[in-house]
C-alpha cells in the first residue's frame, strides 16, 4: 500500500466524511437546514475511500469499506438469490441498491437498484490488497474483513460477479 500522506487526497474526502464512516455525496449546510443531504452512494463511498488506500490510512479505509459491508449485510438474502434467479431488467428493485440513508444506516429507495459491478470489483479489488499486504507482513490489522460474516458476503460477490 503507498504511504505518501503528503499529497493531500484525504482534504477533500473529509468534508463528507461522517462520524458514522460514511461518505456523503454532497455537502450539507449546517447554516440551510432545507439543504441538509444525508445519503450515501455504494460506488461513492468506495472511490473516495481510495485517497485513504494510497495514504496508507488503514483505520479510515477500514471503516470506510465496514459501511459498504453492512448495507451489503442488508441486501444479503437479495443477492444470493440473485445468484440462483438473476433478476428481470425491468424489476431494479432486485439489485444491489446503490443509494442509502446513513441515519439510520438503510436503503434510501428502491428506484436506485443496478448491479453495482464497478463498484463490487473494486471492493473486491481493495480487501484483496489488504490480504494480501496482512499476509506478507504476517499481520491480521490489514484486513478489511471483520467477521466471517464479511468473509461471507465476499464469497458472495465474486460469485455475483461471474
Amino acid at each position: 500500500m503507498p504511504k505518501d500522506k503528503s499529497m493531500g487526497l484525504h482534504e477533500p474526502v473529509e468534508r463528507f466524511h461522517l462520524p458514522s464512516h460514511a461518505i456523503i455525496a454532497a455537502s450539507t449546510d449546517p447554516l440551510e437546514p432545507d439543504n441538509h443531504y444525508d445519503f450515501m452512494w455504494f460506488r461513492d463511498q468506495l472511490f473516495n475511500a481510495l485517497p485513504y488506500y494510497y495514504m496508507g490510512d488503514t483505520e479510515k479505509l477500514h471503516a470506510c469499506i465496514g459501511v459498504i459491508f453492512d448495507v451489503l449485510e442488508l441486501q444479503r438474502e437479495k443477492i444470493e438469490r440473485a445468484l440462483v434467479n438473476p433478476p428481470d431488467r425491468s424489476r431494479v428493485h432486485d439489485y444491489v441498491h446503490a443509494k442509502y440513508s446513513v441515519n439510520p444506516l438503510g436503503i434510501a429507495t428502491n428506484d436506485w437498484g443496478h448491479h453495482q459491478l464497478d463498484a463490487v470489483g473494486l471492493l473486491l479489488f481493495l480487501v484483496g490488497e489488504l490480504e494480501t499486504e496482512g499476509n506478507e507482513k504476517n499481520s491480521p490489522l490489514h484486513s478489511a474483513l471483520r467477521n466471517s460474516g464479511d468473509r461471507e458476503l465476499i464469497a458472495i460477490l465474486v460469485r455475483y460477479v461471474e
